[in-house]
């Protein structure tokens, strides 16, 4: 909203125009929005000492626009202004779109700081760009339509409402897919780590697992009930990594710019439905496999309700283990390398079974 405010300067004698043309005769409307325009280049030029070329152009197009409707003030041009008004904007889209969308980002600059723009960020736009240009050529399309094959009823829902209706619609799966994509680089993004334990950079998961041996942050918790038994894990026989073996009652990858305890209870809810909990961080260690090199920080924390739990999509099954049960299965292939790791270093210290 803060960026619309800002670049609304440029478009309001345009605005203007659009909004007093339903009720005024375009004559009246297209003078009004031209003075509209020339007042506003005068007191902004006055003001800011400078002289603003788009407030100029919008207002040079208006009058164009406007002098056409007057010369062709007939029932035929007031049907077709609404998909030649549409043309125009599809126009100046296919030239930002197949010569340089900089156009468009020096427009946005004469109004606010625009940062450096990612080649990311530019093959976005340009996909943004070309499905608002296939949306309005098909609306001009069915505004053609219309004229000459349906009634004038409908010949108004598709020239106004429908518009609206297209673009509320676009706006709404732009935003839910942009939500959709933060939560996933959210999550599969991970800081990279130097000796130092410094963030140097960020990877995806598929990365950190592919030998590459890039130092990452992950958090294992350890749940203990009352009866000091400890819940692990069975990882999914579809798991990469150690299928199908025992393991922490929680582990996972903290996400770029993530809290480890904010990974911590994320990872809690999505793997074993545990919500609510104290953890108490016991441990950390630097873990290095075949394929992978982790920064591991060991929680520990003891459970009351254990009628919370509850098997997530990436685990077989959950049980309580004691002590003297884990023993006898240390060395069987039964536990991932690192519970036994942390079991032998770690949980035996601290485990009073």
């Amino acid at each position: 909203m803060k960026i619309l405010l800002k670049l609304l300067p440029g478009l309001l004698p345009l605005l203007v125009y659009i909004i007093i043309d339903s009720f005024l005769p375009p004559k009246t409307a297209i003078s009004v929005a031209i003075s509209f325009g020339i007042i506003q280049f005068v007191l902004i030029g006055i003001i800011k000492k400078q002289w603003d070329k788009f407030i100029l152009l919008d207002t040079v197009l208006l009058s164009l626009l406007g002098g056409i409707s007057i010369i062709f003030d007939n029932e035929v041009f007031f049907l077709w202004k609404p998909a030649l008004i549409e043309t125009l904007l599809v126009l100046l889209l296919a030239i930002i779109y197949f010569t340089n969308i900089n156009i468009l980002f020096k427009w946005m600059g004469h109004y606010m700081e625009i940062p450096e723009i990612t080649e990311e960020q530019t093959i976005e736009f340009r996909k943004n760009l070309l499905t608002l240009l296939i949306l309005f050529t098909l609306h001009i399309a069915l505004i053609v339509f219309s004229i000459y094959n349906l009634s004038h009823e409908w010949w108004a829902f598709i020239s106004g409402v429908l518009l609206y209706i297209i673009m509320g619609v676009w706006l709404i799966a732009q935003l839910i897919i942009n939500k959709i994509n933060l939560n996933y680089r959210k999550k599969e993004l991970v800081p990279i780590l130097n000796d130092q334990l410094q963030i140097i950079n960020v990877a995806n998961r598929d990365e950190v697992h592919n030998g590459s041996k890039m130092l990452h942050p992950v958090v294992h918790l350890y749940v203990f009930n009352n009866e000091g038994n400890l819940l692990l894990q069975k990882r999914s026989n579809k798991k990469e990594i150690q299928p199908g073996k025992w393991d922490a009652s929680v582990g996972g990858h903290i996400a770029y710019n993530e809290k480890p305890e904010d990974a911590l209870f994320r990872e809690a809810k999505e793997e074993i439905g545990l919500k609510k909990f104290i953890p108490q961080l016991i441990h950390h260690y630097i873990w290095e496999s075949q394929i992978e090199k982790e920064l591991v920080f060991v929680f520990v924390t003891k459970i009351l309700d254990q009628n919370q739990l509850k098997l997530g999509k990436e685990v077989n099954e959950l049980r309580w283990w004691t002590k003297k049960e884990i023993f006898s299965q240390l060395g069987k292939q039964f536990f991932t390398p690192n519970l036994e790791y942390e079991f032998l270093n770690i949980l035996d210290k601290i485990w009073k079974s």
